[in-house]
């Protein structure tokens, strides 16, 4: 499938039903809290009458925000993954050579997972929850992501700085190995999160075949 932008993907998020609104400080806090309840309990195992419990706000009050608990799962997703996709053809642009796009690429997908839980909940959730709409909307922006770094990554075949032979593979592991971070790092441990990033950083180029 070729590579759609986000404006393209907000479009299709209107089709599904559910739009995309500009951020405000109630909204931002209601997101967080329902991805801190959909990462303890799961998002089917969360209801809007929780929700609106754990922020102290009558069910009503919630809707006046958004629709339905897909709604906000949606919202997270989107407003992330787009993050994600744009911050992913700045690094591009920044850098000529795929080594140094693809350390900086790593590295910040760790960062972001790392000091942002809404971040971090994109690669633990993934898809799941989402209707027929709003998941080929947030499929068409997880395709994007990876079609980007996988553009990194034949570049760096294509000019001798990588060692590749399944470019779609490598381009998968590498993605699986930054976001799955987040799992297993404890802030109170012995490493920093940049200490962390710079490590994985140093395992995606070896995976590409470069020697640290």
């Amino acid at each position: 499938m070729a590579e759609m932008n986000t404006g393209s993907a907000t479009a299709l998020a209107a089709e599904g039903g559910v739009s995309v609104e500009a951020p405000s400080p109630q909204r931002e806090r209601i997101r967080l809290a329902a991805v801190q309840l959909f990462t303890r309990q799961g998002f089917a195992g969360t209801s809007m009458k929780q929700l609106a419990h754990a922020l102290d706000m009558v069910p009503a009050n919630l809707y006046n925000y958004f629709s339905s608990k897909e709604a906000i799962l949606f919202d997270v997703l989107h407003h992330q993954l787009s993050k994600l996709h744009e911050h992913t053809i700045h690094v591009v642009k920044r850098d000529d050579r795929p080594s140094a796009q693809l350390r900086a690429l790593a590295e910040n997908l760790v960062l972001s997972d790392l000091k942002d839980p809404m971040a971090a909940f994109v690669g633990i959730q993934g898809v799941k929850g989402l209707s027929h709409g709003n998941l080929e909307v947030v499929s068409q922006l997880m395709r994007d992501v990876r079609m980007a770094w996988g553009g990194v990554i034949q570049r760096g075949v294509d000019e001798k700085e990588f060692d590749v032979h399944d470019v779609k593979l490598c381009t998968l592991s590498i993605l699986t190995l930054c976001s799955s971070v987040a799992t297993w790092y404890q802030p109170d441990g012995p490493y920093s999160p940049e200490y962390v990033a710079s490590g994985i950083a140093d395992s995606a180029l070896r995976m590409a075949g470069v020697r640290i």
